[in-house]
């Protein structure tokens, strides 16, 4: 992301990003408060002529415009869309800001008046980033270990039988594949011990090497949420 915001977006420094997250009931928070990156004169850059606009007056905005149409219009024509945005990426140093949407799929990218990033798992090792003129986006694929990523929703998959089964051994049907039963044993084993304790328990048997925190990769402040990163990807 520092390569493609300092080649495309004349962005330079250490990357910081803010989480603009819309929950389905209409809730929206900021992941990571955005009053501890943004200043006064923290800009939204579009790719556009004129002068940027003041993201931190807007953003307020931006959350409200998400569940009331209507206030879409509150904000510049410039950065009418950037409600749609899933996130802000940028520099607290140059107080420079872009807005980025994110897809799994490439092709479901969509561009919106302030969008400025796509980004998306690559579809091919290698994949570069580029401009794509007919959604006035800056298309970023990001390294994609999917082998990691299986793994990561399976052990969801395996605790949700589990919490479906009681916390008992789920039948086979439901768990099949042995090394997933093996995990579920483990935890069925301990059903009559405190949550914590059984965590606790565990932890000797963790890998911790296969992921890092947000803290170890270099986060400032509370972690306030907390996402798996591919080793291979850091």
């Amino acid at each position: 992301m520092n390569e493609v915001l300092e080649e495309f977006c004349s962005i330079s420094g250490s990357a910081r990003s803010i989480l603009f997250g819309a929950e389905k009931a209409g809730r929206v928070s900021l992941i990571e408060p955005a009053a501890t990156l943004l200043t006064d004169e923290s800009r939204i850059w579009v790719g556009n002529r004129g002068q940027p606009a003041k993201l931190k007056q807007y953003i307020q905005i931006a959350q409200t415009a998400f569940r009331y149409p209507e206030h879409r219009d509150y904000l510049p024509r410039s950065i009418r869309g950037i409600w749609k945005a899933d996130l802000f990426i940028g520099s607290p140093s140059m107080d420079k800001w872009v807005a980025a949407t994110l897809k799994i799929n490439s092709k479901d990218l969509a561009g919106a008046a302030g969008l400025r990033l796509g980004i998306y798992p690559e579809s091919r090792k290698g994949e570069r980033p580029s401009f794509d003129d007919s959604r006035n986006l800056i298309l970023c694929p990001l390294p994609y270990n999917a082998g990691f990523m299986e793994l990561f929703y399976k052990s969801f998959y395996i605790v949700k039988q589990f919490l479906a089964a009681d916390a008992y051994l789920p039948k086979e049907v439901a768990l099949p594949d042995s090394a997933d039963r093996y995990v579920a044993n483990e935890l069925a084993a301990r059903r009559i011990y405190p949550v914590l304790d059984v965590i606790e328990a565990l932890a000797p048997m963790a890998q911790p090497e296969l992921v890092v925190s947000r803290q170890s990769a270099g986060g400032e402040g509370e972690t306030t949420a907390i996402a798996p990163i591919a080793q291979t990807c850091t």
